[in-house]
């Protein structure tokens, strides 16, 4: 909830400074902003190898048995006491 409005955020302050011509030419300034957003991208897209997918998307994509490992590996891990089942389950 709070990664992409701070990230946008952040963005726009540091174009505001990018952009600002008392510090960057004016040729130079929103050719840095367009490469560092290129390089953020390219992060994002190397970082995102890395991250699982969610129980849920693995479950409606038929990949059942890989969706309960990550659960039975994020279970042990959590710091929330087990819920109770549902009454009648």
């Amino acid at each position: 909830m709070w990664p992409q409005p701070l990230g946008t955020a952040a963005g726009a302050l540091l174009s505001i400074v990018l952009l600002d011509t008392s510090i960057f030419a004016v040729d130079v300034g929103w050719r840095l902003a367009f490469g560092l957003g290129a390089i953020l991208g390219l992060g994002i897209l190397i970082i995102r190898r890395f991250v699982p997918e969610s129980p849920r998307w693995l479950f409606i994509h038929g990949r059942d048995e890989e969706a309960d490992a990550l659960v039975a590996d994020i279970g042990p891990r959590s710091s929330t006491p087990p819920r109770r089942p549902w009454p009648g389950a």
